[in-house]
Parts: C-alpha cells; structure tokens; sequence
C-alpha cells in the first residue's frame, strides 16, 4: 500500500522556458538566414539545446514510498528503481519562497551516494507526521532544513526534544 507520493515535475517549468528559448532562436534564424555564421551558432545553440531538453526529460520521476521500500519510475526510458529505506542517509527540506517546497533525499546504492530532488513529500501542516514515519523505517536518516531559520526546523527540534 502506498503511503506518500511525490514527483519532480518542477522541472516543467525549465523544459518551458526552454522550449520558449528555442522557438524564439528558431524564429530568428528564419528572418537571420542569409548570415551563415548567425546560422551556424543558432543551429549548434538549437542542438545543445535540444541536449538539455532530453537530459531534463531523463530526470522526471514519480516517487511512491511503500512499507517496505520506496519506488522511483523515471518516465523516460520506464526504469524503476527501488530504494531501501536502511539506505537513505539524509532528506533535506528547502522551503521555497512564493513557490513549493522541495525535499531532496540522499541514499546509498551499489557503493554510490545518489540523490533525488522532488516537490515536498508532504505539506508542512503533515511533516511531523512524515518524519516520524521515516524514523520507523531507519532511524539514522538525518533531517535538514534549509533555510536555517525556517519554521519547520523550529518545529521539527521542538518535537524532537519533547520525545527524547
């Protein structure tokens, strides 16, 4: 049974504003065309930019944390990946201003440290919750917050304190 669920599909917003850029560059090669070097750079600029297009598609991913494991689907390629909680070192909450949160969760597989940047896993009102849930799983994972001075840091040390 899935417990929560999370993407990363913020990366949209890049993707967008460069697929914008892309159009644009394309529309002043059409009017551009009779300078060859003009030509040129737009093409190679078009083509690294198609590049970063695909590596961005490449790190879509939904997230669905199980009781006994966490899965990770990329949408590109359908890879799944399966994360041990015994292998998650960290998970660090960035509050973000006027845009959502993001979590990014640090773990261990086949030797190497890897990490997965994604939309908060849960609203702040339910984080509490969620890290005392993660805390079942493992209780080494160390909970960061950033900014340093948010209010979910405070929150987080209160309760932290108060079941010690």
């Amino acid at each position: 049974m899935t417990k929560y669920k999370t993407n990363n599909f913020y990366i949209f917003d890049y993707i967008l504003s460069l697929v914008f850029v892309s159009i644009i560059i394309a529309v002043l090669l059409y009017f551009l065309h009779e300078n060859k070097e003009l030509l040129i750079g737009g093409a190679s600029l078009l083509t690294l930019l198609f590049f970063l297009l695909l590596r961005l598609f490449r790190k879509l991913v939904k997230i669905e944390f199980y009781d006994k494991k966490i899965m990770v689907r990329y949408h590109l390629g359908r890879k799944e990946e399966e994360i041990k909680y015994t292998d998650i070192s960290e998970i660090a909450h960035i509050t973000g201003y006027n845009v959502s949160s993001i979590n990014t969760i640090n773990y261990t597989q086949e030797g190497q440290l890897r990490k997965l940047k994604v939309r908060a896993v849960v609203k702040i009102s339910e984080y509490m919750d969620f890290a005392h849930w993660m805390k079942r799983k493992n209780d080494k994972i160390a909970f960061k917050f950033y900014p340093a001075d948010s209010e979910l840091k405070k929150l987080y040390e209160e309760k932290s304190k108060a079941s010690y």
